[in-house]
């Protein structure tokens, strides 16, 4: 068979083998164009920067959730679902084996009487009864016995007799003492008297008026009056000293009976203190309080003797005194250097399906200085138009609703980003 190239001639061969010119510099012309325009088009042409983050919806004082702090079977409802509650309020209890009439019957009379008045306490009727306590027992025990020793230490009167003792002691030594002393004045007379009538014998005997004998008859008298004076001053200072003794006892015992006063106020105000401390340990582990004025909503548990575990959630206090509706936006760690306070975040709820619901947008607030223990940066999120979405619908407020915050950060171009990916 020919060749095809044999049927041209060689010179139709040479112009069907050549290009045109122009078309090679019109494809070139052609292709910087289009790629001119695809630069100067990812250069004007801008998109938002997303940073997305998960969302916590809630009102501006988020509802407080009651944890329950043991294992138990719930003994009892104090208010039903739905209730309000005013702060202080008991709203559940678990079940103990201590008798909660009994501990707040306990817990008022030790309210309800001086801290100081040790006197009035211990004759307080409630200290002598018996209480079904449980595990507070052995601090109400301690409290009551030394309530109890101290009110009959007072009412023995052990340290009154032995003090009116001391007392009549030391009159009696008083009395001796007085007694001695009018002694002794008598006897200051007569040796006075004596002592003049030894001087007189002196001088008689030395004009040898008087014999020997006389005189020393007259000397022995006053010398035996002097003994007997000796005899009642130091019968005096043994009287004296005795008083002094009985004294120094008086005193001694008078420091001994305020130590033992003050030893069982002592021990009394230790011992209310650790009942007391008991009772709010006892109140901690199976009484949930609310801790705020708001609407009770019971998670999960809603009948006596259900069992609970350390540490679940029972209850949630929704408080009811404002309308203020804020997020929580958990922002990674890696996103958090292009978010700023007055970014707007556009939420998509769980709750809600956007598609139908449309999404509702906010703005932040305020972000965190420093990172949750899961390593995300908390920024709040208000919203001046309340739960209003895209699609014009108000949605009501769900507490802890949760869904997907997106922060539109900043315009970037499409060229900035090409590069950025590179």
């Amino acid at each position: 068979m020919p060749d095809t190239e044999s049927y041209f001639s060689e010179e139709a061969s040479e112009i069907i083998g050549t290009q045109p010119r122009w078309i090679i510099r019109w494809g070139i012309t052609l292709v910087f164009i289009l790629f001119a325009g695809v630069l100067a088009g990812s250069y004007f042409i801008k998109y938002p920067q997303i940073i997305k983050a998960h969302i916590v919806i809630s009102s501006f004082n988020p509802p407080v959730d009651l944890i329950a702090r043991r294992d138990g079977h719930i003994d009892s409802f104090f208010v039903a679902d739905n209730s309000r509650v005013q702060k202080g309020d008991i709203i559940l209890m678990l079940s103990s084996t201590a008798n909660y009439k009994a501990i707040t019957c306990v817990e008022n009379n030790l309210t309800n009487t001086a801290q100081t008045d040790y006197l009035a306490l211990i004759r307080e009727p409630w200290v002598e009864q018996n209480y079904t306590l449980g595990e507070i027992q052995s601090f109400f025990n301690e409290f009551q016995t030394y309530c109890l020793d101290y009110r009959h230490y007072l009412e023995s009167d052990i340290t009154g007799g032995k003090k009116r003792l001391i007392e009549q002691q030391l009159d009696h030594n008083r009395e001796y003492y007085r007694w001695l002393g009018l002694q002794k004045q008598i006897k200051d007379s007569v040796f006075l008297f004596q002592y003049r009538n030894y001087q007189r014998d002196s001088m008689l005997f030395i004009r040898k008026m008087i014999t020997p004998v006389e005189y020393e008859n007259s000397l022995r008298e006053l010398l035996e009056m002097k003994s007997t004076l000796i005899g009642y001053e130091t019968d005096m200072a043994s009287a004296r000293l005795s008083g002094m003794q009985t004294q120094q006892q008086a005193e001694e015992f008078s420091i001994e009976h305020a130590n033992t006063i003050a030893g069982f106020e002592q021990h009394i105000s230790q011992s209310r203190q650790g009942l007391i401390n008991s009772i709010q340990s006892w109140k901690e582990q199976y009484l949930l309080i609310s801790p705020a004025f708001g609407r009770v909503t019971y998670v999960n548990y809603w009948h006596n003797n259900q069992w609970v575990k350390s540490g679940e959630r029972l209850v949630s206090i929704i408080p009811e005194d404002s309308d203020i509706i804020t997020g929580r936006l958990y922002i990674p760690i890696n996103g958090i250097g292009s978010v700023e306070k007055g970014q707007t975040v556009i939420i998509r709820l769980d709750s809600y399906l956007y598609m139908e619901y449309g999404m509702i947008n906010g703005y932040i607030n305020n972000i965190s200085a420093v990172p949750d223990d899961e390593n995300k940066y908390v920024a709040e999120v208000i919203f001046p138009e309340g739960l209003t979405t895209t699609r014009n619908l108000h949605l009501p407020l769900i507490q802890q609703m949760t869904g997907e915050g997106r922060v539109v950060t900043k315009d970037m171009r499409l060229i900035e980003y090409l590069f950025d990916k590179k």
